[in-house]
Parts: C-alpha cells; sequence; structure tokens
C-alpha cells in the first residue's frame, strides 16, 4: 500500500502532549494542505517477505521509490492506493540538507542517477499508478486503463512539479 501525501507548511511546534493533537493536525491538513503528486510517495506497506532483496538503495532520493511499485506490479504483488485511507502528512521544507537543490537529490545527483541505474529505469508510470484503490472502506481493483488515468489525470500537476525541479539549480 502506498498513497498521496499531503503537503502542509508546519512552522510551529506540533503540541503533542495535548489531547486531540492528531486530530487537528488532520485537520489543518485538510483545509491548508495540498495534496501531491501521487509520484511523490512517502510511505509504502508491505509483508516484509514481499521485499527480502531490495537493490543497494539511497533512500530519499530520485528512483527508489518508482522501483518499489514497479517492481511489485511486476511480481503481481497488488499495489493499492490508500490515499484516502491514510492521511499522509508530509511537512514542506527546503532541501539544503542534500547536496544540492531538488531536482539534484531527484533527478541529476550522483545518488539519484546510481539509484535509477539500480532500478534499471526511472519506471515513472508503472511506480506511480496503483492496481487497486480503497474507496469507501473497500478494496477495489482497477483496470490497467483505469490505473493509468489515475495518473494522467493528475498530469497538469505533474509537469509543474517537474517545471519546478527543471528551476531548481
Amino acid at each position: 500500500m502506498t498513497g498521496k501525501r499531503t503537503d502542509l507548511d508546519v512552522t510551529t511546534a506540533i503540541p503533542m502532549n495535548t489531547a486531540g493533537w492528531q486530530q487537528q493536525l488532520k485537520q489543518d491538513a485538510a483545509v491548508r494542505g495540498v495534496l501531491a503528486h501521487r509520484g511523490l510517495k512517502d510511505y509504502f506497506i508491505f509483508s516484509r517477505s514481499d521485499f527480502e532483496t531490495i537493490p543497494a538503495f539511497t533512500v530519499g532520493r530520485g528512483n527508489w521509490d518508482n522501483w518499489m511499485l514497479h517492481d511489485a506490479k511486476v511480481r503481481q504483488i497488488p499495489v493499492i492506493d490508500g490515499t484516502e485511507a491514510i492521511t499522509a502528512i508530509h511537512q514542506n521544507h527546503n532541501y539544503t540538507h542534500t547536496k544540492g537543490s531538488r531536482k539534484v537529490a531527484y533527478m541529476t545527483g550522483v545518488e539519484a542517477v546510481e539509484n535509477e541505474r539500480l532500478a534499471q529505469g526511472k519506471h515513472v508510470i508503472s511506480g506511480c499508478t496503483p492496481s487497486h484503490v480503497i474507496r469507501n472502506q473497500q478494496l477495489k481493483p482497477l483496470s490497467k486503463l483505469a490505473s493509468l488515468w489515475l495518473f494522467w489525470r493528475e498530469m497538469p500537476q505533474f509537469l509543474k512539479l517537474l517545471k519546478s525541479l527543471s528551476r531548481a539549480w
């Protein structure tokens, strides 16, 4: 299982010692957050036995996350979009912690290029499209066409993401 994350500006400490903080954070994400493109994956839920061997990826750099979903689908392991069931909140941040910019981290840097080599490609579409989706608390299989549609209907958002990466030197 994986799903879309909600990007959120978090500029103050989250009061985790206060009752109801989780619900408040979730409500804040619903009001101010932005649902990210499905290519920006932040969580995976698989059985440990599904991935006993994983290439020596640099996690947090480009191409490893697409490989996870692509590889699962090649091996006929269901890839479930849990966006409706799970609120994954991603704190917006800069990339000063990396050796370069966001573009370097995900596309042009040594680690991203090595991840692409290890993954034997970028696997952008197959690594961003689920085989199943949770809707109304039920697991529903998707046809290949319906799965692809989830990606293509977000193409403007995807192109905007690529444009932001191309400006990020």
